[in-house]
């Protein structure tokens, strides 16, 4: 079996177009074409509905596709199992990561991962919650680091918790609900807890729609029976502190985010305290090689240390 010609048709397929396929594959469209049209006369069958701008997959293509993510990632897993019991530490290792704290998790457990693998191809790939859980099902990432309510990850043993922390509510400091409480901000002290309908005449900033973020605080807001103004979204969410700060709004945060000591605006918790889960998601049936346990294991101590 040509494996190469599995990843051909992977490309386009995932592309949706021949042309880019082979931008990606570093090899010429004529010869990505050549493959794909000698492979549908051998099955007898068109694998694209093919126009000017896009492509996709008939039923026939639909079903190929999937018996060619299989085989490539029998075959990953093959070499990384002979890799480990030969104890060859020249491999790779693909991990997802969400914008600001990902990278901050991966570059305080790069430098001894690299010690240990100093041959290791790692991959860095910043990239939003629900994307990496598709590329990871696909076996495109070996590694995704999420941040999502636990019951979008709840039965899948493929997911590793490696813990949660609390939504909390970012309120402008000169606002009038924020006089009715001392201010706590330095102490190791819980917060006061606040209702949102407290704040329901000022604006949210917020993240946009579609993002796991954004998800979380729309069910906190339904919850409350509040349809909440938005002054901003941002794709970014430490941008909604920097926005509170300006005393135009309020945010709901991870308590990652959130400062306590900063004298633009006060912390609170919700009545209900809602949380959300810090996750490892990975293919549910990949072999994890012993970089990736690794990679496992330096995450959970980082995590037990930086959570709030």
């Amino acid at each position: 079996m040509d494996f190469r010609h599995l990843e051909y048709f992977v490309e386009i397929a995932k592309e949706n177009n021949i042309s880019k396929a082979a931008q990606n594959l570093y090899v010429s469209q004529s010869a990505v074409n050549q493959q794909l049209l000698k492979l549908e006369k051998e099955l007898g069958t068109q694998l694209f509905v093919r126009s000017r701008r896009n492509w996709r997959l008939t039923e026939a293509g639909e079903i190929y596709l999937e018996g060619c993510r299989r085989a490539l990632q029998i075959r990953q897993d093959t070499y990384r199992r002979i890799a480990d019991i030969t104890q060859s530490l020249a491999s790779s290792l693909t991990v997802g990561l969400t914008p600001n704290r990902g990278l901050a998790m991966f570059t305080a457990i790069y430098p001894e991962l690299h010690a240990k693998y100093p041959d290791i191809a790692i991959t860095p790939m910043e990239m939003d919650a629900r994307s990496q859980v598709a590329a990871a099902s696909r076996g495109e990432l070996d590694l995704g680091f999420l941040i999502l309510p636990k019951d979008m990850a709840e039965g899948k043993p493929h997911f590793i918790d490696l813990g949660s922390e609390e939504m909390l509510l970012l309120v402008p400091a000169d606002h009038e609900a924020c006089r009715d409480y001392p201010d706590t901000s330095g102490e190791n002290t819980p917060l006061p807890v606040l209702d949102l309908s407290r704040v329901a005449d000022i604006p949210f900033s917020m993240t946009r729609p579609g993002s796991t973020h954004r998800e979380m605080c729309d069910r906190i807001f339904a919850a409350a029976g509040i349809d909440p103004k938005i002054l901003m979204e941002t794709t970014t969410t430490s941008h909604i502190a920097q926005m509170t700060e300006t005393g135009q709004c309020c945010g709901l945060l991870p308590s990652y985010y959130a400062d306590r000591n900063n004298p633009r605006y006060r912390c609170f918790a919700l009545p209900d305290h809602p949380v959300w889960h810090l996750y490892l998601a990975y293919r549910q049936d990949a072999y994890l090689t012993k970089a990736a346990k690794d990679y496992i294991r330096l995450a959970k101590k980082y995590w037990s240390e930086h959570l709030v």
